[in-house]
């Protein structure tokens, strides 16, 4: 995961959930890098569990600085709530 988004990006905050911090040039950009790490995520092989195999995927949500905010609560607000949004529209963004 660190070659799609770099390895200074990554935090996890719990145990399905990933947070990445990270200086884009644009919204853009931010897609590109998120696309990147769902397609990452997504990509075989799939991971066995108990004999079983599942496939991974990944729903995010972005928020960018300064425009939505400049302190870690409000963007991960933000970027929470879109997250949500995507999770309850049940299909991964395009």
């Amino acid at each position: 995961m660190t070659a799609s988004v770099g390895e200074d990006d990554l935090a996890g905050s719990a145990a399905e959930n990933l947070s990445s911090c990270g200086a884009t040039q644009s919204k853009n950009d931010a897609l590109e890098m998120a696309n990147r790490l769902r397609e990452k995520m997504a990509s075989p092989p799939v991971l066995p569990f108990n004999g079983d195999r599942f496939h991974v995927t990944l729903i995010g949500g972005l928020s960018f600085a300064p425009a939505e905010g400049t302190d870690w609560d409000t963007l991960f607000t933000a970027a929470d709530e879109r997250l949500y949004a995507a999770k309850n529209g049940g299909q991964e963004p395009s």
